[in-house]
């Protein structure tokens, strides 16, 4: 019963976030792929030590890292299960920063330490001492296209060099062509092509292509 409330709020987060036109295609895209479901991604890297081009935004946007106290702020939709996921991150001293508009969080992304696993990929990105991991990114869609993601983005890699981090890691479906375009502005490269096929939902075969370091 639990499950079936849990899913079930994820369905009406969805329909609100996105619209039921988008929940519908979204619904028969997982009933195809549950069979048979091949995907692709880059592994893109950063060098800390270089400079950071500085980053515009079209928006007033307050950018900092993310608090606990920061959970009633996002005005995105999240149902519960999000929310618990969020405290935990932050209690497991994941990184999260936030651009906020108005006091509401519109854009987010963290940043891991350690290795994490793409579940949207399935696979696991090996994550080195002295470098950090860039995950789960989101922007509102009402505030895409205006510079608050790259915006995001720069305020922690400018946050995690004054720290002493080295480098940088993240993975960028290869269709995800706006997220592709804020880390390459922000001075990432792609090092490396990931592709997974599941069937049933079940991981089967990876395939890793090393990429030229342009």
């Amino acid at each position: 019963m639990k499950r079936l409330k849990t899913l079930y709020e994820q369905v009406l987060r969805k329909i609100q976030r996105d619209g039921f036109l988008e929940f519908c295609k979204l619904a028969g895209q997982i009933i195809v792929n549950f069979v048979y479901l091949e995907r692709k991604g880059f592994l893109l890297w950063r060098n800390l030590q270089e400079p950071i081009q500085v980053n515009s935004c079209s928006r007033a946007v307050e950018l900092r890292q993310a608090a606990i106290s920061d959970i009633s702020k996002f005005n995105l939709g999240l149902d519960n299960n999000m929310v618990a996921k969020f405290e935990e991150r932050l209690n497991n001293k994941k990184l999260g920063f936030l651009g906020l508009i108005d006091a509401h969080v519109v854009s987010y992304c963290w940043v891991s330490l350690n290795n994490e696993y793409e579940t949207w990929l399935g696979t696991l990105v090996c994550v080195e001492k002295g470098t950090v991991y860039f995950y789960d990114s989101y922007t509102h869609p009402e505030h895409r296209a205006t510079g608050i993601h790259s915006a995001v983005l720069h305020y922690a890699l400018i946050h995690l060099r004054g720290q002493g981090y080295k480098s940088a890691l993240a993975v960028v479906g290869i269709e995800n062509v706006p997220s592709l375009r804020s880390y390459r502005k922000l001075g990432f490269h792609e090092i490396e092509m990931i592709m997974t096929r599941r069937v049933f939902g079940i991981v089967v075969k990876t395939y890793k292509r090393p990429l030229p370091l342009l």
